[in-house]
């Protein structure tokens, strides 16, 4: 295991927990399948095994491979579906449990946790990188989340910072290496931060408890990615790198999913009568080509709404990891060509002048579905901007309402500039704002997470809360900002 960012030969520095080694956690689950994600650098085959009611109910081999780092990702897929049923997974000495999901289209009271932004490290002391008190969240959720029966967790971007700590941002670092590196160096070195970051105990603990979906953001690549004005050869291949590594710790998570995907790595799923659509904002995502969910996706999200209607669905989840709305689009278009890092951070925004027409497409096509029948609600869950909150969305001329809810950060510290921006920017969020009106209806700055409680009601739909519960440490968490969503009339 190397002990410094791979091929750079800098100084060496340890993660102060290790690397990450033998484990096992869960990913996503249906009514008859639940996805199991494994790391063992021993190679050897490993039988998994799904018991209910204490009785064998499927199994599946993982052959882990050091072409995927050691890691392999599998489906325990029962006979005929159980709904609601809860498992245990045995698997290389270790012991995971969970609970099937309710059966499609079946009106279920259920609640799910979000979140993003995980960076635990601070600069290194004799060697190995500190690790913040911030991480403290996960073991309050480890604790929190079970006891409040929540069925998953859904990590929406940011798991790693390749950008996070000098001594191991790949992009700085590797731009100083001749001859410049190899796409493999570059894979082993995302592959490295992967192994130190999630293998901090209070995280690792958190995943041992939940079945956990996650998708990426910018830094689980580079600072700003797809925002970028100018790329050269090395972007080009740290990206190449890093969507390889993605795959491999992140995307498998998905029932189904395999290391060969290619962008976009957008999927959708339904949990008994609610919808979920995860979108991939970075896969095919350019500010010089004003592209941001590419042909590709658009079309699966327009045949997910249209299933949603043949269903009945009358409530929709939209992961979108980059909030749509949050900060005024006029300082978004007055900023955006700062060469300045922020100015990468605005270009991020959706509101950017060369995204902007995806952004109305995007809201206009939720707000047609949710405005076409009473009793339909969209949410939007996003992370990104190192603030919770709460918005609703809707036109300025025309029917319709989204609520947008965001959790963000876990274990990131938000710099003093994110924090003005989010009072400030998000207090303005109508400047500039020519087709929709939003109203923020919380702003939580503190380190934090979602819980999302969705309960059916008489005459269908759902009447959904959103807990956003603040964490400091030494203090423990409390319930910081709560917002209810109701069928429309």
């Amino acid at each position: 295991m190397p002990a410094c960012l791979p091929a750079t030969g800098g100084t060496p520095v340890r993660f102060p927990d290790g690397e990450l080694g033998r484990w096992v956690s869960l990913g996503a689950v249906t009514d008859r399948a639940v996805r199991l994600w494994l790391r063992d650098p021993s190679g050897e085959p490993r039988r998994a095994t799904l018991l209910i009611d204490g009785v064998e109910r499927a199994s599946v081999v993982l052959a882990p491979s050091p072409d995927h780092d050691w890691t392999a990702a599998a489906d325990l897929v029962l006979d005929r579906p159980r709904p609601d049923a809860r498992f245990i997974v045995r698997v290389a000495g270790a012991e995971r449990h969970g609970r099937l999901a309710p059966h499609p289209d079946t009106p279920t009271s259920f609640a799910f946790a979000f979140g993003s932004c995980h960076q635990p490290f601070g600069p290194p002391e004799d060697g190995t990188l500190t690790i913040t008190p911030r991480t403290g969240i996960f073991r309050q959720m480890a604790g929190l989340l079970p006891a409040r029966d929540a069925r998953f967790l859904a990590l929406i971007g940011d798991q790693i910072y390749s950008d996070g700590v000098e001594p191991i941002d790949v992009r700085d670092q590797m731009k100083k290496v001749r001859p410049p590196p190899s796409e493999e160096q570059l894979r082993e070195a995302y592959r490295w931060i992967y192994r130190g970051s999630f293998n901090v105990p209070d995280f690792r603990r958190l995943l041992e408890t939940q079945p956990t979906l996650m998708t990426w953001d910018d830094h689980d690549i580079a600072e700003g990615w797809g925002a970028l004005i100018d790329w050269d050869d090395l972007d080009w291949a740290m990206f190449r790198a890093a969507e390889a590594t993605y795959r491999e710790y992140q995307h498998v998570r998905h029932v189904g999913a395999s290391v060969d995907d290619r962008a976009t790595y957008h999927r959708w799923f339904w949990f008994g009568d609610v919808g979920f659509f995860v979108l991939d904002l970075r896969g095919v995502r350019s500010y010089r080509d004003g592209r941001l969910l590419g042909d590709h996706q658009w079309r699966d999200l327009y045949q997910f709404l249209e299933a949603a209607a043949e269903r009945g669905t009358r409530t929709l989840f939209v992961v979108a990891g980059i909030p749509v709305v949050h900060h005024a689009p006029a300082l978004v278009r007055l900023a955006e060509r700062i060469k300045h890092r922020y100015g990468t951070d605005l270009r991020d925004r959706w509101s950017a002048a060369p995204i902007a027409h995806e952004r109305t497409r995007f809201l206009d096509l939720l707000l047609d579905w949710q405005s076409a029948r009473a009793g339909r609600q969209v949410t939007l869950l996003s992370g990104d901007v190192h603030a919770g909150g709460a918005f609703r969305v809707r036109r300025k001329s025309g029917a319709g309402v989204v609520n947008q809810w965001t959790s963000s950060p876990l274990s990131t510290k938000a710099a003093l500039p994110e924090h003005l921006a989010n009072v400030v920017g998000s207090k303005l969020v109508n400047w500039g704002e020519d087709r929709y009106h939003s109203t923020r209806t919380a702003l939580v700055r503190a380190n934090n997470f979602g819980l999302v409680q969705v309960t059916p009601v008489d005459g269908g739909g759902h009447r959904i809360e959103l807990s956003l519960y603040e964490f400091r440490p030494g203090r423990g968490v409390r319930v910081a900002a709560q917002v209810v969503g109701l069928p429309s009339a």
